[in-house]
C-alpha cells in the first residue's frame, strides 16, 4: 500500500477533449516534484498513452536522445521514426523484430508518426524538441546527396512436370531435374526502373551448370534454370556510373518450397559530383565544391 504521506501530495487535474475522446489527465506529486501526464482514450481499442515529465523516461531506446516523430509499434512500444526505418531498412525477410521485447512487426506495417504523442513532448520539452528538429533538418540536407533504394533479391520455383531421370554418376548420383527456379534482383514496388540504378548483376552458379558465374547486363537481372537441388548463389550487384557506391553483395540459398522464397536490401546510392551539381544539391566554386547547398528541386526517392 502506498504511504500516506505520497497520497496526500498527490493532486489530479483531469480535463476531457470531447472532439477526440480523450481524457487527459495531470498528476501531480509535490513529495517528489515530478508531474505525469496520462492519456486515456473514450474508445477501448485504442492504448492508454502515458507521458512522465522526466526527460530521460521520454528517451527513445534505440538513440537515447528525446524521441522525435514518435511511432508506436503493434506490441505498444515507441521509438524515434528514423531509428525505427534503419531497423526496417536492415531487415531481409518480411518480418521485423521489435528492439525491445522482439515481438514480430510485419515489413508491411506503416511508419505513422502519433502527432498527438509529438505535440505533448513539444509542450513538455520545446528546447530539447527544437534541438532534434535542427539535428533531423540538417541530417535530411546532407541526405539529399543520396538516394535510399530498396532493392529485392531471391528465387521464384515451380516442379516440372514428368521430369527427366537422370542415371547415377559418381559426382552427383542419380536425379532428377524437377525444380524449376528463377533468381532475380529488382527494384522494390518499380520493377522497370531498375535499370535506372543497377548496371550487371554478376549470379555465381553451381559446377553442375558448367559455369562458375553469369552476368547480367540488362533488365530483367535474373537467371532461369532446371536442377535437382539448391545452393547458395552469391550476387554481386554493380550500379550505374552516376553513382559512386562500390558493388553490394548478399548471397541467397535457392528455395524449392513452394513459390521460392524474397528478402531485401537497402542501398543508400551516393551521387557522383555531377550530378549532385546538376541537380542543385550541391554548387561548384572554381574547383571546390559547396556542400549542402539548398536544391531548388526535390530529389523523388523511389522505395
Amino acid at each position: 500500500m502506498e504511504p500516506l504521506e505520497n497520497i496526500i501530495n498527490v493532486t489530479a487535474i483531469t480535463s476531457t477533449n470531447t472532439d477526440t475522446n480523450i481524457i487527459i489527465t495531470k498528476i501531480t506529486n509535490s513529495s517528489t516534484n515530478t508531474n505525469t501526464i496520462k492519456t486515456h482514450n473514450k474508445n477501448k481499442s485504442q492504448p492508454d498513452i502515458k507521458i512522465t515529465t522526466q526527460l530521460d523516461e521520454n528517451y527513445c531506446p534505440i538513440c537515447l536522445n528525446l524521441i522525435y516523430n514518435p511511432i508506436f509499434t503493434p506490441c505498444k512500444h515507441i521509438f524515434c521514426k528514423s531509428c525505427l526505418e534503419e531497423c526496417v531498412d536492415i531487415a531481409e525477410n518480411a518480418v521485423i523484430s521489435c528492439p525491445l521485447c522482439r515481438g514480430n512487426i510485419k515489413n508491411t506495417f506503416k511508419l505513422q508518426v502519433d502527432k498527438e504523442y509529438a505535440k505533448k513532448l513539444e509542450s513538455l520539452f520545446p528546447k530539447e524538441t527544437a534541438e532534434r528538429k535542427q539535428f533531423y533538418d540538417e541530417l535530411s540536407t546532407k541526405d539529399r546527396e543520396y538516394l535510399k533504394i530498396r532493392l529485392i533479391y531471391g528465387n521464384t520455383h515451380k516442379l516440372v512436370a514428368n521430369p527427366k531421370q537422370h542415371k547415377k554418376s559418381s559426382e552427383y548420383g542419380a536425379y532428377e531435374n524437377k525444380h524449376s527456379w528463377c533468381i532475380f534482383i529488382e527494384l522494390d514496388n518499380d520493377k522497370n526502373n531498375t535499370i535506372n540504378y543497377v548496371r550487371k548483376v554478376d549470379f555465381g552458379m553451381h559446377p553442375s551448370f558448367g559455369v562458375d558465374l553469369i552476368t547480367v547486363k540488362s533488365s530483367p537481372f535474373e537467371v532461369s534454370k532446371v536442377g535437382f537441388a539448391p545452393f547458395e548463389i552469391p550476387i554481386k550487384i554493380y550500379f550505374q556510373s552516376s553513382y559512386s557506391n562500390n558493388p553490394v553483395e548478399v548471397n541467397h540459398t535457392l528455395n524449392f518450397e513452394g513459390n521460392g522464397e524474397t528478402k531485401n536490401v537497402t542501398v543508400k546510392l551516393k551521387l557522383k559530383e555531377r550530378e549532385l551539381i546538376a541537380k542543385g544539391i550541391v554548387s561548384k566554386v572554381g574547383s571546390k565544391i559547396s556542400k549542402f547547398h539548398k536544391p531548388e528541386t526535390k530529389i523523388n526517392v523511389k522505395k
